[in-house]
């Protein structure tokens, strides 16, 4: 069985590398493949402009939706042991919903708090560590897991009204950049920023590896690790951590990427047939990259004719998914 599976996870991961260096193929500028391969393997033997579409524009963006798909993912699969439903999401605490009431007030009212615009990922990235905090005590005196649900759906309402009335309050430009930001992106970001997206991911799969036998015997109900001896209130604020981290630091930089954290740990979960998280772990990782690479090639191809957000792309693909699972479980639970 585990040796099925590992050759399942190597599959994957062989997906994950050819989709990867099929991103850097195509975008609004057509390079031929020979010369991507020329720029690629042998930096200094084509044209300059060519160097710099690839390293400085296709190579950010490709290793972006690699590392935020990794990490929606992970952040999903762990919302849904957490909760033992296969279509809870990493939006589900309201951290998403947080970090678009930061990303709210940076624009809408940036004059009044004497800050300069373009600041999004700052404050996106505060709105979501605001929600963090409220929701990490509330989950200390909380031990129903369908309360803490509520309380993150009510969370994620109280931001959106939030936000509803500074769209009411201001003027269109503003609404509109709000709106843009609401779309999702994964081009237009620093090796940098693409690090600090790596180092969150690093983080919360270094949480979740740590949880992950925590999480093979959650599944089956918290009497059973009340049994076994293991500390429930502790895995359970792993998860919820690792979770916003994850959640906050794409959210932050690449805007609310619908759908990802939600489908594909499903996809993963329901391909690889087991309940080992250490295995899980790994697969919704390397799931999730793909589906986000390949919804971003999807948008690359078509770029050149119109521009497409990436949330355009993950809905038309993640919906009908999201309905067909709903047919095959019938009833919502691990």
């Amino acid at each position: 069985m585990e040796l099925k599976i590992k050759y399942k996870l190597a599959f994957l991961g062989i997906l994950v590398v050819f989709v990867a260096i099929l991103h850097l193929f195509f975008g609004s500028i057509h390079i031929p493949f020979y010369s991507v391969f020329d720029v690629l393997l042998f930096p200094n033997s084509t044209s300059s402009a060519y160097h710099d579409v690839i390293w400085w524009v296709r190579l950010p963006r490709m290793l972006t939706a690699l590392l935020a798909g990794a990490a929606l993912s992970l952040a999903g699969l762990q919302m849904q042991t957490l909760f033992r439903n296969p279509l809870a999401g990493p939006d589900v605490l309201g951290l998403t919903s947080g970090a678009g009431l930061g990303v709210a007030i940076s624009i809408f009212l940036s004059p009044l708090l004497l800050v300069i615009k373009g600041f999004n990922p700052i404050f996106a990235f505060t709105g979501a560590f605001f929600v963090m905090l409220i929701i990490l005590p509330i989950a200390k005196m909380i031990k129903d897991n369908n309360s803490l649900l509520v309380i993150g759906i009510m969370l994620s309402a109280i931001a959106s009204s939030c936000v509803g009335i500074l769209q009411y309050i201001s003027d269109a430009n503003d609404v509109q950049s709000y709106l843009m930001w609401t779309f999702g992106k994964m081009g237009g970001l620093s090796f940098f920023e693409v690090f600090i997206i790596g180092i969150g991911l690093l983080v919360g799969l270094l949480l979740a590896f740590i949880n992950s036998r925590q999480m093979n015997v959650w599944v089956l109900g918290e009497s059973y690790l009340t049994n076994l001896q293991f500390n429930i209130a502790k895995a359970r604020m792993t998860m919820i951590l690792s979770t916003c981290l994850l959640t906050g630091v794409v959210t932050a930089y690449c805007g609310p990427i619908a759908f990802v954290g939600l489908v594909s740990p499903l996809l993963v979960r329901n391909w690889l047939k087991t309940y080992n998280h250490q295995w899980l772990i790994i697969g919704a990782c390397l799931g999730g990259s793909i589906c986000l690479l390949v919804c971003d090639l999807f948008i690359n191809i078509f770029s050149s004719q119109v521009s497409i957000p990436i949330n355009v792309a993950t809905s038309l693909f993640g919906a009908p998914v999201v309905i067909f699972f709903i047919f095959k479980l019938k009833r919502l639970s691990i």
